[in-house]
């Protein structure tokens, strides 16, 4: 899978769109989604992309495929580290099962089925 295929150009403005997620005076949409919804854009990537791997750290969660990591401010894909706040010894691949309990179990809460079907179908 290439970058390309993984990220669309409307990609991100039409997860926040669907979300309601809005950019602030002090952060883009990308980064609102990377800071406050990357379980959810992450969780959505797979459901897009079934062969990528969910991966999640202690307070941040991402996609990787072909060797790179991606999340919303990361849409061509880095082997740099995603997550400067954490251990990420921590981060782990996990199964979309656990990927859920893990995050549903936060504070990010979960995901609204009804928002990822519309999001997808409309991607």
């Amino acid at each position: 899978m290439t970058p390309r295929k993984l990220f669309r150009p409307k990609l991100i403005s039409l997860f926040a769109l669907t979300f309601g997620i809005e950019a602030t005076p002090t952060l883009s949409v990308a980064q609102r989604i990377n800071t406050g919804f990357c379980y959810h854009f992450a969780f959505a990537l797979k459901r897009l992309h079934p062969s990528v791997k969910l991966v999640s750290c202690n307070c941040h969660a991402w996609v990787e495929a072909n060797g790179l990591k991606y999340d919303s401010l990361n849409p061509k894909g880095t082997s740099n580290t995603l997550c400067g706040r954490c251990d990420l010894s921590a981060a782990k691949t996990m199964s979309q099962r656990n990927f859920v309990k893990r995050w549903a179990n936060g504070n990010s809460g979960p995901i609204s089925k009804a928002k990822l079907k519309v999001w997808i179908l409309n991607e």
